[in-house]
């Protein structure tokens, strides 16, 4: 009488086991809301222009360079503002918004570099830019290459798909109790 009455349960339990391992997927990797690959890039083209205005002789050559930075910081600017709209966590928040700090600080060293009345001004607002560039820069990860790269999805190995596995053995236990029930009742 006491085999009876277990089985139920443990079928139960087993079953619900079972449901939980096939349909509880996680994704992979999360990408992130922020382009790392755009951000830097136009960072480090921030960057070169600054270190121009920096070894710049003279003031036009600074303001140019600063010019030029000034134009990849607006788009890195954009490219944050728009990532912390469209943020969902608090995660994705607080990654984009520290970023955009940086670059809105570069920003105005920049932009008051390109103001300077002579080229010991430009060169100091140019190098102010230049230490908030790099703080950016040093919070995006770096991409890894293409060999470097872990796979999304694991490839396929040639196996049993295990979802098969999974439903024949869960199949065969029902038949088993069944079976068993069936005969002790005619007993």
């Amino acid at each position: 009488m006491v085999a009876r009455t277990l089985w139920a349960p443990a079928l139960v339990v087993l079953v619900g086991a079972s449901l939980i391992g096939l349909f509880s997927v996680t994704p992979v990797a999360a990408q992130s809301l922020v382009d790392a690959g755009a951000t830097r890039t136009t960072g480090e083209a921030a960057l070169q222009q600054v270190d121009l205005a920096i070894k710049a002789t003279d003031l036009a050559a600074a303001k140019a360079a600063l010019g030029g930075a000034i134009s990849s910081l607006e788009e890195q600017q954009s490219v944050l503002q728009n990532a912390l709209t469209a943020a969902t966590t608090d995660a994705e928040r607080s990654r984009a918004q520290g970023l955009l700090n940086h670059v809105n600080a570069a920003l105005a060293s920049a932009q008051t570099g390109l103001q300077a009345s002579d080229l010991s001004a430009a060169q100091s607002a140019a190098n102010a830019a230049r230490g908030e560039i790099n703080e950016a820069l040093n919070e995006i990860p770096a991409q890894p290459s293409v060999a470097q790269q872990a796979p999304t999805t694991l490839p396929k190995t040639g196996g049993f798909p295990i979802e098969v596995l999974w439903v024949a053995g869960l199949a065969t236990l029902m038949t088993g109790a069944a079976m068993r029930r069936l005969f002790h009742q005619g007993a």
